[in-house]
């Protein structure tokens, strides 16, 4: 028998961690995942509701999908009779969010806090910010196979590997508690388990848009993007007090951006500067190495004026840069903010 290293874990940890991170992004607790979706449906007409099903008799025998009808953690579990014996236990977990399970006939399958409906009657998850939490995924049908980069809550992270969704025998591939950063490649058909963590396509891999983040310097203004997963949970969880988490600023689709886009260090002034221009790039390296420091490809980008265009600017005041993909906001800065901001043009393109 198999169960999961974090069944019933404490909650009190989960409240505390939103909260935590609730605080430092000045959302509200139940907000603080919102570039993270889970389920983005209404489920309360869907399969059937909470409670103890005998396979075969009650429900079918098949692929179900598990879809939490709140926000608090749900059970399952399958047994080999009603005894409530400890030796009828099959396979059974804690979940939140979303678990996908199989089941055969003269099983009985208990499902509390979540509606059980079949597998052919639930669509693909929304994978449209490029992040996913806590749930059962099947690769190649709610997220394209390739390697990922899972993330830790602060108290450790969990993920279990399977070959399908009986969750019991030859079907378990491989499991790990983490509490720094992951890799982990799945393959399509395969299942990922993830508890306690985020997951994000690994930047450049599976073809799947990837969100930028934009932070903004508490202290003195200045801005940071990002696509690293790695770099974004570690400004969330190390420097709360330094770097604000503004959120996605866009997002960029690797297979359709071929051009690099270097990130450069002010050594004196702490700020930051972007450039796809290979001149720019090579002008700052040779006359400017004293005060900029070329960290390396921040990501990619392109090149071609027909995709969505970044621009910059540069702050008259303090030389610190900003970047806008967002046509309301260049114009709100052309507008009122002139005499701080220079618009310098587009940047880069951003193509589709």
């Amino acid at each position: 028998m198999m169960q999961s290293v974090r069944t019933r874990r404490s909650t009190v940890a989960l409240v505390s961690l939103a909260l935590a991170v609730a605080a430092f992004t000045g959302l509200s607790a139940a907000s603080v995942y919102a570039d993270t979706p889970s389920v983005s449906m209404d489920v309360s007409q869907l399969g059937v509701g909470p409670g103890m099903y005998l396979v075969g008799t009650d429900i079918a025998a098949g692929e179900y999908v598990l879809l939490a009808e709140g926000t608090a953690y749900c059970d399952f579990r399958v047994t080999s009779d009603a005894s409530g014996d400890t030796d009828s236990w099959i396979t059974g977990d804690s979940f939140f969010n979303r678990m996908i399970i199989t089941v055969k006939n003269g099983q009985y399958l208990t499902v509390d806090k979540a509606r059980i409906v079949p597998s052919s009657q639930v669509p693909p998850v929304d994978f449209s910010s490029g992040a996913l939490r806590d749930g059962m995924y099947r690769v190649g049908y709610d997220i394209p196979p390739g390697q990922y980069t899972l993330l830790p809550d602060e108290g450790g992270g969990y993920y279990e590997k399977f070959s399908n969704s009986t969750q019991v025998g030859s079907s378990f591939l491989g499991n790990d508690f983490f509490t720094s950063p992951r890799y982990i490649t799945l393959a399509a058909g395969q299942y990922l388990k993830l508890s306690w963590a985020l997951m994000y396509p690994t930047p450049g891999q599976n073809g799947t848009p990837v969100p930028v983040y934009r932070f903004r310097n508490l202290r003195n203004g200045f801005y940071l993007w990002s696509m690293d997963p790695v770099e974004k949970y570690t400004i969330i969880t190390t420097l709360q007090g330094v770097w604000l988490h503004e959120g996605p600023a866009y997002q960029i689709n690797s297979a359709a951006n071929t051009s690099p886009l270097w990130r450069f260090l002010n050594v004196r002034g702490g700020f930051y500067l972007y450039s796809a221009d290979p001149n720019e790039r090579d002008t700052i390296v040779r006359t400017l190495s004293n005060e900029w420091r070329l960290e390396g490809e921040a990501y990619k980008v392109s090149s071609d004026p027909a995709g969505s265009p970044v621009w910059r600017f540069r702050n008259r005041r303090d030389g610190t840069y900003l970047l806008s993909a967002d046509p309301n906001e260049k114009d709100t800065i052309v507008r009122t903010l002139q005499g701080t901001w220079q618009l310098e043009g587009p940047a880069f393109y951003i193509a589709q």
